[in-house]
């Protein structure tokens, strides 16, 4: 499964704006009155930040959680579209959140010295919501790396509880200065602690965030990132410790690619092993930053479709032609043109910056499959480096969708290593849809193993939370049963069950992506 982005930022930022300013309170001191609005109310005054002599708990940089009140209470963490408490039946909640989802703030306001509200949002929710019902901050969001310690545990071992608290439950064991995936975290109400939920050689288990050192920038091993541009060149040393006239073994550039090889803590700071050129030396974490695709792989690029309402706004010219974004022209007698096709294009520069109207130089269409040629980090936002439509220019990381492995028309080969099942029932089995295929049950059939197939089209699948996608390929392959009247197949498989004769000779290739 492949990350992607769910709510932009800077639409966040907008939708914040205008509900802060909107949050508007009565002058009138009684507070039991402070929303009730009337069509000639008192001034109104936005609901002011808190002030340094009485701090809100929280800042609007922390990632919160809404955990599950003691007790039981709603099926979900409401938000209201007012500064305000929820009313009986939530009947002024504006939408909701799953208990112990990551929060992002967007906004805090103090109502008086002893409320304050926060402007919420969680996918694609935002509302307002009391301090009280909050807990944080989340010092590891889900998907970071991390390093476990020796707080708590004895010798090497490092246990973690199996069960979610406050649930009891047999303990998994993990290892000390281990580096482990954060999978989710959650709020225990009873102890005011925020739990992770983490993935260690010994298994999944939740352990107190405090237990964990990070977050690390990168996995320690495998990890592919990049020296950050905004410094100067990084010495690399040959022992995990800040560069001495002793210990110097090379220099790496600024927007140099690495890879990691270990990781080592000392003190306060994570010293990574990595191999950059024909380098390989400790340098601190400080100075890298994770990236997803590795240059010369291939990527997606993926243009966001408008949404419904205003993809059929109308607009009418001087000769009264009516043109809608959706596609249909109609002349003055009101009788339908031929539809006009939109082709959705993601907009490319010729420096790594955002599209403006003056420095486009040209476009690249969306699902189009294209090689990566470099990667720049601008002001914290990621620009790739494409070749597409005969033009060479940057685009921004939120049109690249997903790193994929093969072009339309490659020729790949039917492995045992992509068979769905197994025993007897093993095969490589095909699907009628881009979609997920664990058996036989649901399939075209099964292509013919050690030959080979025709890449005809490729298809995407976002998972339920919106935040990945999975690349699936259609392929025309010989039909393993040969007693049908249908000597080929046609139909869809993963990315991951496909591979070139040239990696099956090989170890399998990952072309620069990270995750699964």
């Amino acid at each position: 499964m492949l990350r992607k982005s769910q709510l932009s930022s800077p639409l966040l930022v907008i939708i914040a704006l205008l509900m802060a300013a909107l949050a508007c309170y009565s002058d009138d001191p009684d507070p039991l009155g402070i929303f009730e609005f009337t069509p000639a109310p008192p001034t109104s005054t936005p609901l002011p930040p808190p002030d340094a002599n009485n701090p809100a708990k929280f800042v609007l940089s922390d990632l919160l959680l809404c955990p599950r009140p003691v007790g039981g209470g709603a099926s979900q963490c409401f938000v209201t579209d007012n500064p305000e408490e929820l009313a009986p039946g939530v009947t002024n909640a504006r939408g909701s959140c799953e208990y112990d989802t990551e929060l992002e703030v967007l906004y805090i306001g103090r109502l008086n010295t002893d409320t304050v509200y926060y402007l919420i949002a969680c996918g694609g929710t935002v509302g307002w919501i009391n301090e009280s019902r909050l807990m944080g901050p989340v010092v590891f969001p889900r998907g970071e790396s991390a390093l476990t310690t020796s707080l708590g545990a004895e010798g090497d071992a490092f246990p973690i509880a199996s069960q979610k608290p406050p649930t009891p439950g047999p303990q998994v064991s993990c290892k000390v200065n281990e580096v482990v995936e954060v999978l989710e975290s959650a709020g225990d109400p009873l102890s005011g602690q925020v739990w992770s939920l983490i993935r260690c050689s010994g298994g999944a288990g939740w352990v107190e965030q405090e237990r964990l050192f990070g977050p690390l920038p990168l996995p320690g091993t495998g990890g592919l990132g990049m020296i950050r541009p905004d410094v100067e060149t990084v010495t690399l040393t040959n022992a995990a410790a800040a560069p001495t006239a002793d210990n110097q073994i090379g220099e790496c550039a600024p927007s140099s690619v690495i890879t990691t090889n270990n990781i080592e803590r000392v003190g306060n700071t994570a010293f990574y092993n990595i191999t950059c050129g024909d380098l390989q030396g400790w340098v601190e974490d400080q100075y890298l930053v994770e990236i997803l695709y590795r240059p010369d792989s291939l990527v997606l690029i993926e243009v966001p479709a408008l949404p419904e309402a205003e993809a059929t706004d109308t607009t009418t010219d001087a000769e009264g032609e009516t043109t809608g974004d959706g596609g249909t022209t109609t002349d003055g007698t009101g009788e339908d043109a031929t539809p006009e096709v939109v082709i959705l294009t993601a907009p490319m520069t010729e420096n790594p910056e955002f599209a403006t109207d003056s420095n486009v130089i040209g476009e690249c269409p969306t699902d189009t499959i294209v090689r990566l040629k470099q990667t720049a980090l601008v002001s914290e936002e990621f620009f790739y480096q494409i070749e597409c439509a005969e033009q060479t220019g940057w685009v921004f990381e939120d049109y690249v969708l997903a790193g994929v492995k093969f072009f339309v028309g490659t020729e790949v080969v039917i492995s045992e290593r992509g068979f769905i099942g197994s025993g007897p029932s093993a095969g490589f089995y095909i699907k009628d849809e881009p979609s997920y295929l664990g058996s036989d049950r649901g399939s075209l059939g099964a292509c013919k193993p050690n030959t080979t197939a025709h890449i005809d089209a490729i298809g995407i699948d976002p998972d339920a939370t919106g935040t990945g996608v999975t690349i699936y390929y259609q392929i025309t392959c010989t039909n393993a049963d040969e007693t049908s009247e249908t000597p080929e197949l046609t139909g869809w498989a993963q990315q991951d069950r496909l591979f070139t004769a040239e990696e099956l000779q090989s170890e399998p290739a990952t072309n620069g992506l990270i995750g699964g």
